[in-house]
């Protein structure tokens, strides 16, 4: 590949997938089993119902929040990962989003910095409902979510 295109992003389970735009200067890699269960002991310690989580409106809010320069943010249990960002970023600096009571010492210490999200955090950032698709159709938010 050229160094102008922008290569693919690959993970090696399945339950992670990618907020963002590779070519940009932040990426989310996110670890979607352990925002799952951050969700329910979230919804568990307030009574909220969290789980219909706008995942890219809570990314772009620590984009927004001037939080990281050229930071690639990247959530637990991805040391792997870590690895493979360091090497194709160009040395951008690495940091960690941890869920909701989810924090791994490990990853801590291989970062360049980290942050915890928040219980409040993810009532902030939950879809509409009804959520409106792009092909128009309309979709509730299911009970108990």
């Amino acid at each position: 590949m050229s160094s102008g295109t922008p290569r693919p992003l690959r993970a090696t389970a399945r339950r992670f997938f990618c907020v963002g735009d590779p070519v940009n200067r932040v990426v989310f890699l996110v670890d979607g089993f352990n925002v799952y269960h951050s969700l329910r002991q979230a919804t568990r310690d307030s009574g909220e119902t969290l789980k219909w989580l706008d995942l890219h409106a809570l990314c772009n809010s620590y984009v927004q929040s001037s939080l990281f320069g050229e930071a690639g943010v990247l959530e637990r249990d991805l040391l792997p990962a870590i690895a493979a960002a360091r090497r194709l970023s160009s040395g951008r600096a690495i940091w960690i989003g941890f869920p909701y009571k989810r924090l791994n010492q490990e990853l801590r210490l291989v970062a360049d910095g980290h942050f915890r999200i928040r219980r409040q955090t993810y009532a902030r950032h939950q879809l509409p409902d009804p959520l409106k698709l792009p092909d128009e159709a309309m979709v509730r938010k299911p009970a108990g979510w």
